[in-house]
């Protein structure tokens, strides 16, 4: 079983899965436990097979079953793949006799802003008001539970949505588990939940993450997730060059770039580091250094684009980053450089999250946690 007041969230990606148990004391996140296995069932923004992708979940609900949390609840962390953000309009009247509104009536209005407006290959995963209307007046963004009007009421909202190919299988696929799912949240609004706060989302803020496939951007403001853009390359084609430059596998290209990657070939030595048992040759630190700086160029010009692309919908605020890629000594300078402004890497090792690829899924708990009434904030580390 569970302690009181502790959740857990899996996010599934196409190459890792990854879950988090965390809680909160005196309004505070705490973190206690965090498992990864290599993920199956997903490839190219498609689920291909929902037993692979129950096989990874029941991989690591066995892995914190061994440390003592027997979960039976869920909190899931939607893959980002092709999501998409649409603004739209409804306007319903109120179903009571009293003309007072009620959750029911909200429900209708917030289904009807999707419903007969997004195709049937999407799955709506989040409508989020930015403005509620009573008869033609403004009334705000909180929802108008108890008030009361006289013809109509009408709802502006973005609401975000991915393939069904994509969220679809993942959601069927973890409840014919009998698993209870509490809620779904998008990859990057679970993200920003963990390592922005909520006076930045309000003031305006864009969260650049850089993961192991591909680069994205999330603007938000007035605490509203209002764009995003997805970019076509991550960490991966560092790892992919490195290996056929060392004619290493996976696994030694990964702690080859760990250990000697830098954004920054300038600062490299010409000291030998790495020998090839194959040919016989010796690779120096600069040759490594050189193929990171390179492909690290590639990613932040594409990130440049999108972030100007987004620029363009509301306050961008400050830069942050994070993701796997994060990590690589130097990226803060070359991303700077490549935006012309100022970058923070966020880093929650307060906490004991070392590993960015885990802020997904604490973000997830934390958005769970506020949007059920709680207060609840981080730790965070501006490098």
């Amino acid at each position: 079983m569970m302690p009181e007041n502790t959740y857990a969230a899996i996010d599934i990606g196409e190459t890792y899965a990854k879950l988090v148990i965390g809680t909160v004391y005196k309004e505070q996140f705490k973190l206690c436990g965090a498992f990864m296995t290599p993920s199956s069932g997903i490839n190219n923004g498609e689920v291909n097979s929902r037993g692979e992708i129950q096989k990874t979940v029941l991989e690591l609900l066995d892995k914190a079953q061994k440390v003592g949390f027997g979960i039976t609840k869920l909190i899931v962390v939607l893959p980002s793949t092709n999501l998409d953000i649409h603004r739209r309009k409804a306007k319903s009247n109120v179903l009571s006799s009293s003309q007072i509104i009620n959750e029911k009536d909200l429900d209708t209005l917030k289904r009807a802003t999707a419903d007969y407006q997004l195709g049937s290959n999407e799955m709506v995963v989040g409508i989020y008001p930015i403005m509620y209307y009573l008869d033609g007046a403004t009334v705000g963004r909180e929802d108008p539970i108890g008030m009361k009007m006289l013809n109509s009421i009408q709802l502006d909202a973005f609401v975000i949505s991915l393939p069904q190919l994509l969220a679809r299988p993942i959601v069927d696929a973890i409840q014919d588990m009998e698993i209870e799912l509490l809620d779904v949240i998008p990859a990057p609004m679970a993200l920003a939940n963990a390592i922005t706060t909520v006076a930045e989302r309000q003031n305006g803020i864009t969260v650049v993450d850089i993961g192991g496939k591909y680069n994205s951007a999330s603007l938000y403001y007035r605490n509203l997730f209002c764009a995003y853009k997805q970019g076509t390359c991550g960490g991966s084609i560092i790892n992919k060059q490195l290996q056929d430059n060392l004619k290493a596998d996976k696994q030694q290209a990964e702690l080859v770039k760990k250990k000697y990657g830098s954004a920054l070939a300038s600062e490299a030595s010409d000291l030998g580091v790495y020998y090839n048992k194959e040919t016989g040759d010796t690779v120096k630190e600069k040759n490594i250094v050189e193929v990171v700086e390179e492909n690290i160029a590639t990613i932040a010009a594409e990130i440049k684009s999108n972030v100007e692309l987004l620029s363009k919908t509301a306050m961008q605020g400050t830069i942050v980053i994070a993701g796997g890629v994060s990590n690589t000594v130097d990226i803060k300078q070359k991303l700077s450089e490549s935006l012309g402004r100022d970058v923070n890497v966020r880093r929650l090792d307060v906490i004991g999250a070392t590993d960015a690829s885990f802020y997904p899924g604490i973000g997830a708990i934390m958005y769970y946690i506020r949007e059920h009434g709680k207060k609840i904030e981080v730790d965070l580390i501006n490098d």
